[in-house]
């Protein structure tokens, strides 16, 4: 009886003792007040911590004067959880004054876009960028929708503000890389993916700058600077066909069937080693092994103009001159609509406010079987009615017609 009263009496103690020590932890580390918590949830918006973001936020629930805080923090999550609607309807509830404005305008913004309302998205980055002139994810967001509008002389000016404000972020000079190549202006382009490059971004992006760096280097006839930047890479099908090409423009044949052959093993159906593999095979004589692989291409880009009038060539050759004379005609009509899409887009970066301009390219897209591309530009095309609702249409020229 004594040892069970002795055993009852030390459990007791210790009660009392993990008691005491818990009001002691209490005094030394008290809970956070509203403002601690919210900045505990900015800080795991930080380390893309979504649990306790909401966590932050539902300790806020309840208090009136953290009303903002709580709702701003409750739309990140939402925003951050691919669900943009709920975010705005949250974000709508935030009064955007002291410390909850610069955070506000920024997810706001994000979450307009991602709803693809380009105008209210760029009203909300402009006025961040205005208030906070070194803000520079307000100018990178500029950078992005004016890109989206076809407006890339503002792009351009965006994004050499950003490379000003964070000169090693390779974000700016990537897209700034892939604008250039897409006006031709190769030694640009050349210029600014080795600039990303020299960033050290993660692997995965590297990967996907180091072929549009080495594609770049091609255009510009820089064939063996190309072999160099593909070294860099991983060993994929594409890089061997890239690298195929550039040994046949450099006039090593020996190694290109090798290339060929090894891409084709990894990927049967990789679009630059079947058009080379075409291409070499109309060189060599044998325009019939030509048509399966051109074909192949053509199955996968029917837009591709410069492999269609390979394969009609293998048609000729191999004596149906009249499916021939059909794939000509296709590929004669393709590179007219391009020539008319180069046309409009060189209008667009002249007109950044010209919402018919961008009506046409969304058209000739939808003629060129570039779908998701025309929606895009219909999406530009109302964001510019929506921020400049009073401007008058510029005439059109011949080619836009």
């Amino acid at each position: 009886m004594t040892a069970t009263v002795f055993r009852l009496r030390n459990f007791l103690l210790m009660i009392f003792g993990l008691a005491l020590s818990c009001g002691v932890a209490w005094l030394w580390w008290p809970p956070l007040t509203p403002r601690e918590q919210f900045q505990r949830g900015l800080n795991a918006v930080a380390r893309n911590n979504w649990r306790e973001v909401l966590r932050s936020a539902d300790r806020l629930k309840g208090r009136s004067e953290f009303a903002s805080e709580e709702h701003l923090l409750r739309g990140i999550y939402w925003l951050k959880s691919n669900q943009p609607t709920s975010a705005l309807k949250q974000f709508g509830l935030v009064d955007p004054v002291g410390d909850v404005r610069e955070p506000a305008l920024l997810y706001a913004g994000e979450a307009l876009y991602r709803l693809d309302r380009l105008s209210e998205a760029m009203r909300l980055f402009a006025t961040l960028a205005f208030e906070q002139p070194g803000h520079v994810d307000s100018h990178r967001w500029l950078a992005a929708i004016a890109y989206d509008l076809g407006d890339y002389n503002r792009s351009m000016d965006e994004l050499g503000i950003v490379i000003r404000l964070a000169p090693s972020d390779y974000h700016p000079y990537v897209l700034k890389g892939q604008m250039e190549f897409d006006l031709e202006q190769y030694r640009s382009s050349i210029e600014d993916y080795a600039r990303a490059v020299a960033a050290n971004p993660p692997n995965d992006v590297l990967e996907e700058i180091l072929p549009a760096l080495a594609c770049a280097q091609m255009q510009n006839r820089d064939y063996s600077a190309a072999l160099i930047t593909l070294a860099l890479g991983p060993r994929t099908a594409r890089s061997l066909a890239l690298q195929a090409e550039c040994q046949s423009s450099l006039g090593n044949d020996a190694s290109v069937r090798k290339l060929i052959a090894d891409a084709e093993a990894m990927d049967p159906e990789q679009p630059d080693m079947l058009r080379l593999l075409g291409r070499l095979e109309l060189d060599s004589g044998r325009p019939e092994a030509a048509v399966a692989p051109l074909r192949s291409v053509l199955v996968r880009d029917p837009q591709d103009h410069e492999t269609r009038y390979q394969f009609s060539q293998a048609l000729r050759l191999s004596g149906k001159a009249a499916e021939a004379d059909a794939e000509a005609l296709r590929s004669a009509q393709t590179l007219e609509l391009k020539a008319r899409l180069a046309k409009l887009t060189q209008d667009a970066i002249a007109r950044p406010n010209d919402a018919v301009v961008r009506e046409q390219m969304a058209k000739l897209c939808d003629q060129l079987g570039k779908g998701q591309l025309a929606a895009s530009w219909r999406k530009a095309a109302a964001a510019c009615r929506q921020l400049h609702p009073n401007a008058a249409p510029e005439a059109t020229t011949p080619a836009t017609r």
